[in-house]
């Protein structure tokens, strides 16, 4: 019996600790149903805390010489995770735009950006309503990295997302400045 060896490193304590263990409950689940190629017939999953230092958990995970190696739930926990770590590295829960080639050509991300979980909902938006110039956010708390000005493709008008509990509509013209 072939196990795949897969090691994930996350936050199993700490103020992360409550989305480390829901992504280590899910990947558990994965590992006890998952419909594996041949020469694997299971997965054993080796889960472990980043505790208050990353590179040693990541270290520690990597000397158990795993098959498949996920990083942790978090933005910065991740960041921190692919420096440390210099072989492939899944990322299913570090949703940062900082992520990416060539900086970090290990990573492979599962997740998106969180800088573009809204760009749906602005097209949505634009297709019920192609006059709409703007959407307000009121309900989500993001830090700035995570706040960008969505922009549809072209032809479409530029939808923005406004901070403040205001609608107003810009001209077209206004609108690509």
């Amino acid at each position: 019996m072939a196990h795949l060896r897969a090691a994930l490193v996350t936050p199993l304590s700490g103020p992360l600790s409550l989305f480390g263990r829901a992504g280590a409950t899910a990947l558990a689940i994965w590992a006890k149903s998952a419909d594996l190629p041949p020469p694997w017939t299971s997965v054993a999953l080796d889960v472990r805390d980043t505790g208050k230092d990353i590179r040693a958990a990541m270290q520690a995970a990597l000397a158990t010489h795993p098959d498949v190696l996920f990083g942790p739930y978090g933005s910065g926990p991740m960041l921190d995770a692919a420096r440390a770590c210099e072989r492939v590295l899944w990322n299913h829960g570090g949703a940062s735009s900082r992520l990416r080639r060539p900086a970090f050509p290990q990573v492979i991300n599962v997740i998106a950006p969180a800088s573009t979980y809204f760009s749906a909902a602005l097209q949505a938006a634009h297709t019920v309503d192609p006059s709409r110039r703007a959407l307000v956010r009121t309900w989500l708390k993001v830090p700035r990295q995570r706040q960008p000005t969505f922009t549809l493709t072209s032809p479409q008008p530029r939808l923005r997302l406004l901070r403040h509990r205001r609608w107003f509509r810009r001209s077209p013209t206004a609108m690509s400045s």
